[in-house]
């Protein structure tokens, strides 16, 4: 009797209520593992990658994870040498919806104060060695690695003399909430046309400075408290939310001896490491263009994946949450593009550590099916993010939300006012056309007549 109670639990295992049936048969597998990762988490909603995830990986990657002994520190890790590695994979592009695409992803790790957010180090030793090259070869002027705590306009000038590719690696997020908080610093909007690799345009009249930056291939790795975050992305509203790769580490309560002679070897094989992907790179900027595309069964299966996750996350919020009609759908399109990365990112090193580069590669079953867990743990991860964060209050009037739009172009006005910026300036930053100084300086005459 138990055994057929098992085998109809088998027959009936479903991922996200979408039966096996509806799969292509290579898909059976991955499908009745998840599903049984479900299961023993309990409570359906799994946020952090198993040894299933790890094991999968490509060896180089996999040899990192390997070596450290803390689970905390793997997931650390893992994450932010995805981000990193994303910012080294020169001409590699897929096509997603219609768009050239690059390897390009942005990873948040999320931890208490001491939660060990501290391996970032060794990813960041990953790229260390292409970095240190490419200063070298441009004698300083360009740095793959970038600093956060940085102004708009330094910003996308070093992004511009890097070819405009950079990764942006902060290990305290509030570094980089800081600089949005001023002025001349909120390069936000940066990192919004960054992902998607929309042009970025820069004009400075009192610099004589035009740049325009067609593609930009933009990575970063950050990580901070929950208190931090909510400077650098104060509401769902805020664009940035739904491009992040979200991983918030579990708090650990136990003690871990700092005097472990264990860890001690821990930099020279990361070193090594970063040796190997520095090859990886030399190898992808001499080969020339690489193009990377999904297999036709894993193309039905994201589809088939993606839809049924928009309508369960939409039942989640509920059908009155208007914020979670729109934040949340963001969210679940751009994991897809996420996805899609990640798939490129595990084939590249696969290949390259196989000696199979080509110039064209396509995915294997393993590496898409890791990305597509990976970003099933980043959907639950940024749910838990979500409920969190404030929620925008919508007002439905189009008389109102036009009332709210101009009270926030002037509350702008007096603030880059008061910050010292020329009328112009400030008619080009608030309007985007420099004719409005007229508006500009009744608004800021009418300021001083109600502040005396």
């Amino acid at each position: 009797g138990n055994n057929n109670a098992e085998k109809n639990v088998d027959n009936s295992l479903i991922i996200n209520e979408l039966p096996l049936s509806n799969f292509y048969s290579d898909s059976s597998k991955i499908l009745e593992e998840m599903a049984f990762e479900k299961q023993a988490d309990g409570n359906l909603k799994i946020k952090c990658p198993t040894d299933t995830v790890f094991n999968a990986l490509p060896q180089l990657l996999k040899l990192g994870v390997d070596t450290l002994k803390d689970q905390t520190d793997k997931e650390v890790f893992f994450y932010g040498a995805l981000g990193c590695l994303s910012s080294i994979m020169p001409n590699v592009t897929g096509n997603y919806g219609g768009h050239t695409v690059y390897t390009n992803i942005y990873t948040y790790l999320l931890g208490n104060a001491g939660s060990g957010k501290g391996a970032l180090e060794y990813a960041r030793r990953l790229i260390l060695p292409v970095h240190l090259r490419q200063q070298e070869l441009s004698e300083g002027i360009e740095n793959l690695i970038l600093a956060a705590n940085t102004s708009s306009t330094k910003a996308i000038r070093d992004l511009d003399s890097n070819g405009g590719h950079a990764l942006f690696f902060e290990t305290e997020g509030d570094t980089m909430a800081n600089s949005f908080k001023s002025d001349t610093g909120d390069y936000s909007d940066t990192f919004r046309k960054g992902f998607h690799h929309e042009p970025i345009s820069l004009s400075r009249i009192t610099e004589n400075l035009k740049i325009y930056i067609e593609k930009p291939r933009i990575s970063a790795v950050l990580s901070s408290t929950f208190g931090q975050l909510l400077s650098l992305i104060p509401s769902v509203e805020n664009g940035l939310f739904s491009r992040f790769l979200f991983h918030e580490i579990e708090p650990n309560d136990d003690w871990l001896n700092p005097f472990d002679r264990s860890k001690r070897g821990y930099e020279g094989v990361f070193d090594d490491l970063g040796n190997r992907f520095f090859d990886m790179h030399e190898d992808l900027k001499q080969r020339g263009a690489v193009n990377f595309d999904l297999q036709p069964q894993h193309e039905d299966f994201f589809n088939m994946a993606f839809s049924k996750w928009k309508r369960d996350t939409k039942a989640l919020i509920g059908e009155s949450s208007d914020f979670a009609k729109y934040d949340l759908n963001g969210t679940i399109h751009r994991l897809g593009l996420i996805c899609y990365r990640l798939a490129m990112i595990l084939t590249v090193i696969r290949r390259f550590e196989t000696n199979t580069l080509d110039s064209n590669i396509l995915c294997s079953d393993e590496d898409f099916y890791t990305s597509f867990r990976l970003v099933e743990i980043a959907k639950n991860n940024a749910i838990a993010v979500y409920t969190r964060l404030p929620k925008p209050r919508y007002i439905n009037t189009e008389k109102a939300n036009t009332l709210i739009e101009r009270g926030e172009k002037y509350d702008k006005v007096i603030e880059l006012h008061e910050a010292g910026i020329s009328l112009k300036d400030i008619a080009l930053q608030v309007f985007g056309d420099s004719k409005k100084k007229s508006t500009v300086q009744w608004w800021i005459s009418q300021f001083k007549k109600v502040s005396v």
